[in-house]
């Protein structure tokens, strides 16, 4: 990407994958060559253009609001439940202390798109996209940007995540610079954390490779 620079935090720690642990997989019927897996009630791993190539370790949420932020993947308290027991359209329910956050994840069947709708109950709450590109199977060599959405790019694949509502900031970081700028957030309301996306507080996000 032109003008290209090391990202906050760099050279970051050494990239790992996700747990193993599944939650659901999901994909769709039809030309769309996406596959997801849910595990901790999070998208953890998105795999394109085949099932034996992953673009992303995991895709999570963090509720920010009076008191305090909440990684919901850390919270643990979440609930999966599909339409019917052969049907891989997982919703997942996070609750914790003063937020209910619902996200339905879907395929899209005619693209290579992976759509994400999501619902936040509660007061004052503001609602975080946290996104781990691993292009081509690796967290390393990513190029990332940040802007009214957030690109990776590798190896002349693209993955965008945006939302039809509109991010209000945006931030790309090294992992290790994300995690400390976590910490930073809870103590300073109000201030992005590196490496993590602010969403709106309704509507939907859609990641999908190109």
């Amino acid at each position: 990407m032109p003008g290209d620079r090391p990202a906050p935090g760099w050279p970051g720690i050494a990239p790992t994958w996700t747990t193993s642990a599944k939650d659901a997989v999901t994909t769709s019927l039809g030309p769309g060559r996406l596959w997801a897996t849910i595990g901790y009630g999070i998208v953890n791993e998105v795999y394109w253009p085949a099932t034996g190539i992953p673009q992303i370790r995991d895709l999570g949420f963090i509720v920010a609001g009076p008191g305090g932020w909440f990684e919901v993947k850390r919270v643990g308290s979440y609930a999966v439940e599909t339409p019917g027991p052969h049907i891989p359209l997982p919703a997942i329910t996070h609750e914790g202390a003063g937020y209910r956050l619902r996200l339905e994840v879907l395929p899209d069947p005619l693209r290579d798109v992976l759509l994400v709708r999501y619902q936040l109950a509660g007061g004052g709450l503001r609602l975080y996209a946290l996104l781990a590109p691993h292009m081509h199977g690796s967290g390393r060599h990513n190029t990332a940007r940040a802007g009214q959405d957030l690109v990776a790019e590798k190896g002349g694949s693209v993955l965008r995540l945006q939302a039809s509502c509109g991010f209000s900031r945006t931030s790309a970081g090294y992992r290790r610079q994300a995690q400390r700028a976590v910490g930073h957030h809870a103590r300073r309301p109000g201030r992005l954390p590196s490496g993590l996306v602010a969403g709106c507080r309704r509507g939907g996000a859609g990641p999908g490779g190109n």
